[in-house]
């Protein structure tokens, strides 16, 4: 049993490639938890930090969704991966930029709070950062599309209310005829879409099902065969126009071009229009709902998931980022859409690096997560050394990840060694403690170290003391492991 919380490990993990111990990894992530939290709070970038952890919390939680079957848990883990993850790189990128010190101490700690929190959700693995990879590259590509149609169809719609809304004598005949038969042919195509995923067959008798299909079949053939003749007519009246055959036509009868132009009422294009896509909407929440309730094969929902948050995500994303990024509203915009464009691809090129370590034998696959955080706390500890960040918070932070790393280890040694069956809180809240013992007497002899330092030669630098403090960590580590 672990020391809160439910059990997380699963039994198929043993071996030098399973999860720590329960007990092993909870003493990990307090004394990570408690590191980053002092370090945060002595830095003065506490609510920076609390920003972070959310996001870390966001991103953790969508990838741990996006390994289920069932579509909702997919599109929810989309959206938290996506929001979560590509957050968490811009928030990094961006501090980065501004402020390089304290960015590091920022991805350092993010990488921390990542590899403990996957760690915990059993994702810290490869399997689990490809099929995160292929979604969220789906659901990306699957909002590019969405983006492009919603401007061709806001534009589209934009142009005909200006057509239709402007005087009357702007409307002039042979144009009004041509946007009849654009309305017709669109209003054709949707019927016809929507048909085919409207439920006429499960609502309908067993016995009536057969008629019902002729019928609607034949139906189907009729509103193609309205949308082709609209298309053919717009070809022809194009040609006819710009040959001058609608002038005579005019000339020849001119009750023709009063009926001409009133086809482009709103009276006439308005419920034309709204049955098509009345059509098509009901159809789509049909199938929706077809998709929820029914099993299917988990690529399928995979896929759909991705469409479906790749809508959401062109409606929802700017205006969230805008929400949350500070600074004047311009500056919002332009962060927002940066994000919205290029979070994405740097979140795909972050796990594509993740990949690579696993194949190159750097991170070990399903327990890279605490490497990544021995890492990730290293990483902050050089960028609170140059944040000038008080010296004692510097010190916890490097001891903090070595002990991570020791302690995780331990715990995978107990996993290879005896599975997760048997009994080992003892031996584990030994080991950690011992450990977080060494790693207090580090920190308070490192500190008066750094004391009797300044006091002696306060204008120096501080990199030695760095240095040292890691060389020193390291050394006594020894005969913890030992």
């Amino acid at each position: 049993m672990p020391l809160f919380g439910p059990r997380l490990d699963r039994p198929s993990a043993i071996g030098d490639e399973g999860r720590p111990r329960a007990t092993s990894l909870t003493i990990a992530s307090v004394v990570v938890f408690a590191v980053v939290a002092a370090t945060g709070w002595a830095g003065g970038f506490m609510r920076l930090t609390l920003a972070l952890g959310t996001l870390v919390g966001l991103f953790t939680v969508g990838l741990s969704l996006l390994n289920r079957e069932r579509f909702l848990a997919l599109f929810l883990g989309q959206l938290c991966y996506v929001l979560g993850g590509t957050g968490l790189v811009g928030f990094a990128l961006l501090v980065l930029l501004l402020a390089p010190a304290y960015g590091l101490v920022l991805t350092g700690f993010a990488l921390a709070l990542t590899g403990l929190a996957t760690t915990w959700a059993d994702v810290a693995d490869a399997e689990s950062t490809k099929t995160a990879l292929f979604q969220g590259g789906a659901s990306f590509v699957s909002m590019l599309v969405w983006f492009v149609c919603l401007i061709v169809v806001a534009g589209t719609v934009l142009a005909l209310w200006t057509f239709l809304t402007g005087p009357a004598t702007s409307v002039p005949p042979t144009p009004s005829l041509i946007v009849f038969l654009f309305a017709l042919c669109v209003t054709g195509v949707l019927v016809w879409l929507g048909t085919r995923w409207l439920p006429f067959r499960q609502l309908t008798p067993r016995d009536r099902r057969p008629r019902l299909e002729r019928n609607l079949g034949r139906f189907r053939l009729v509103t193609a065969v309205v949308a082709l003749v609209a298309f053919a007519g717009i070809v022809v009246a194009v040609v006819a126009w710009l040959l001058g055959g609608f002038d005579r036509l005019y000339a020849a009868l001119p009750p023709s071009s009063a009926v001409f132009g009133g086809l482009s009422s709103p009276f006439v294009l308005g419920p034309l229009l709204l049955v098509g896509v009345a059509v098509l909407a009901t159809a789509l929440v049909a199938l929706a709902l077809r998709r929820v309730t029914r099993p299917t094969d988990r690529r399928a929902n995979q896929l759909l998931a991705a469409v479906v948050a790749g809508f959401a995500f062109t409606v929802l994303t700017i205006p969230f980022y805008f929400s949350v990024v500070p600074g004047m509203p311009l500056l919002r915009v332009v962060v927002a859409v940066l994000l919205v464009i290029l979070g994405p691809p740097a979140l795909f090129v972050a796990g594509l690096a993740f990949l690579g370590g696993v194949t190159v034998g750097v991170l070990p696959d399903r327990a890279g997560g605490p490497a990544v955080a021995s890492a990730g706390m290293v990483v902050a500890t050089v960028g609170a050394g140059l944040a000038g960040v008080p010296p004692v918070a510097v010190f916890a932070c490097i001891t903090a990840g070595m002990v991570a790393w020791d302690v995780s280890a331990f715990g995978l040694g107990v996993t290879a060694d005896l599975g997760h069956i048997p009994e080992t809180r003892r031996l584990e809240l030994f080991h950690g403690v011992l450990g977080v013992g060494v790693g207090i007497v580090v920190v308070a002899v490192l500190a008066g170290v750094d004391l009797l330092r300044t006091a002696v030669a306060g204008g120096l630098v501080a990199g030695p003391a760095i240095l040292l403090a890691v060389v020193a960590v390291l050394l006594l580590l020894i005969p913890v492991r030992g």
